[in-house]
């Protein structure tokens, strides 16, 4: 048996070396006299060392020189490398598909010149860089004919070309779970047949670009857990729910809970329309005006006035009540040695930026200035912050959470939250030993450094021989449940007697689907919290909210 050559460079055969011992009893099935496999041997190259005729691990260059290759799909193995630049020589593909491998590198610049490419999927690899600007950019080549672009689960960076635009055959787009920056190009809004678009899951900035209304055939959009701001163009608002447009705070009019602010009255010229009426009033000169001016800035100079007398007296009472016991840690401190505060009680100190620093009862001891100089490497990130493995000058160490601006309380409710928190001792719960609050509101937690990692990876662990990431059985069910429903194959997941049930809604049954596919997302920090996971169900199924709202007083809050 002889594999099908390619110009004798390269013999068309990929495959894993998972597969070595059933490709060494394939072997001994085989009549081979004229030896074309006697490289199939224990002589000490592995079947991915390149020495096996027709057994290759990664994509060769020499594929490129294949001037009739048409197809090409090596989706689901575990390839690596790159992708070579000469696979833009083979111009008469027109389908590429290597998704749900280990590949990385940029994308080749070179596929632009595949004219009669209508479907390339690369999801699901270890892809960066950008895309190549040169996508839609030329009119004698570029992908326009390109209905199909599947880029999503990848590292890919930089801003979505505008030139996509000009791709106007193009059914689907799909960029999620990438780090695409910028703003949503306008361009986009003019290929009039695209019926999918996901671009969730990246750093988007800026506004949904009004031509989106042109969009009239789409049936998926989803533009979730960006940086987006602004109202949702109308025809999206109206076609989609609120999974397609949560986790974008400034985002608004995609729902009756997020309505866009309405116009502010200093905009609505109403006292000229009744001037007509009222011919008898005295115009007022520019004498009154001044006058009127000036009153109205006294008003507000003496209420603002008032307001700094009351600070002032209160913060002095306050100053009074603990001079006794500033100057009790000042001589403390002195007789330590070290401008730190004591060890035991609670501390409040400000460094030279201004913040303000308090302490809780623990072994550690510094200054604001100690934890912001501090060495710091990153531990884990989640919806709430940012965890860091803080060194101090001394050689202590201290776990650090930095939470988010945007989901953190007013400094009053915070501190009062926190100052209850920093009290709770207990062995098996980890200590809160102090928080820090920024000039500029940034918010920090400090608490003992656990060398030994969490509690809930070593249980899972112990429990399945398997850290938390890893796929069980060689399958990763989130993963393959999202390709299922990707490929609107849903019915291989859903139960076959609950499909038949006659009460059974369709939709409500693939929108709950995709909302558990978020919740399940390898990035805990792209997980819905839980309101808002209460709030997508009342909307995929309003008759049942009732329901879930009599039991959303016995879940917890998610800034407790």
């Amino acid at each position: 048996m002889k594999p099908v050559l390619c110009e004798e460079r390269w013999d068309g055969v990929v495959v894993t070396q998972s597969n070595f011992l059933a490709l060494q009893a394939f072997k001994e099935e085989l009549i081979d006299p004229k030896g074309y496999l006697k490289t199939w041997n224990d002589s000490g190259f592995g079947a991915c060392s390149g020495a096996w005729a027709g057994i290759k691990c990664s994509i060769p260059p020499s594929l490129g020189y294949c001037p009739m290759l048409q197809s090409l799909d090596f989706s689901n193995n575990l390839l690596t490398g790159k992708i070579p630049e000469s696979l833009g020589n083979a111009t008469k593909l027109y389908w590429v598909n290597i998704s749900f491998n280990s590949l990385s590198g940029s994308i080749p610049t070179s596929l632009t010149s595949l004219n009669s490419l209508t479907f390339i999927s690369l999801q699901h690899n270890n892809l960066s860089g950008s895309i190549p600007n040169s996508w839609g950019g030329n009119l004698k080549n570029g992908f326009f004919r390109l209905q199909n672009l599947v880029l999503d689960h990848n590292f890919l960076t930089g801003t979505i070309p505008a030139s996509l635009g000009n791709l106007r055959e193009l059914r689907e787009i799909s960029l999620s779970h990438n780090q695409f920056s910028g703003h949503i190009p306008q361009s986009i809004g003019n290929i009039s047949n695209l019926k999918q678009l996901d671009l969730s899951l990246n750093n988007l900035s800026g506004e949904i670009p009004i031509s989106f209304d042109n969009l009239d055939s789409l049936n998926f959009f989803n533009v979730s857990h960006n940086n987006l701001s602004g109202p949702v163009p109308t025809l999206l608002a109206q076609k989609f729910n609120s999974s397609s447009f949560v986790g974008n705070i400034q985002l608004c009019g995609y729902s009756p809970s997020t309505r866009c602010p309405s116009v502010a009255p200093s905009e609505i010229p109403a006292a000229p329309s009744e001037a007509p009426k009222h011919h008898h009033h005295k115009k007022l000169g520019t004498k009154d005006i001044i006058l009127i001016v000036a009153g109205v800035l006294l008003v507000v100079l003496i209420i603002v006035c008032c307001i700094l007398l009351f600070c002032l007296l209160r913060k002095r009472k306050t100053s009074n009540a603990e001079g006794g016991q500033a100057t009790a840690r000042a001589a403390a401190a002195g007789r330590t040695g070290k401008g730190v505060p004591p060890i035991g009680g609670e501390v409040e100190a400000g460094g030279d930026t201004g913040g303000k620093l308090v302490h809780f009862d623990g072994p550690l001891a510094f200054t604001a200035d100690d934890l912001l100089c501090a060495t710091a490497e990153i531990m884990g990130k989640s919806t709430y912050g940012t965890v860091y493995k803080a060194t101090l000058e001394d050689g202590s160490q201290a776990a650090v959470k930095r939470l988010r601006e945007k989901i953190t309380k007013n400094q009053r409710d915070f501190e009062s939250e926190v100052s209850v928190l920093g009290r709770i001792r207990h062995p098996n719960l980890l200590a809160m030993r102090a928080y820090y609050l920024g000039p500029k509101g940034e918010k920090l937690l400090v608490f003992d450094y656990m060398p030994k990692g969490s509690l809930a990876s070593f249980l899972h662990e112990l429990l399945t021989r398997k850290p938390p990431g890893e796929a069980m059985n060689g399958v990763d069910l989130p993963q393959w449940v999202a390709s299922i429903v990707k490929e609107e194959w849903t019915n291989e997941v859903f139960d076959a007697d609950l499909m038949r049930d006659p009460s059974t809604n369709g939709d409500e049954l693939l929108n709950t689907l995709k909302l558990a596919l978020h919740c399940v997302d390898p990035s805990p920090s792209a997980r819905p919290e839980v309101q808002l996971i209460l709030q997508q169900l009342e909307e995929i199924r309003p008759q049942i909210s009732s329901a879930i709202s009599s039991d959303e007083g016995a879940i917890p809050s998610t800034s407790e």
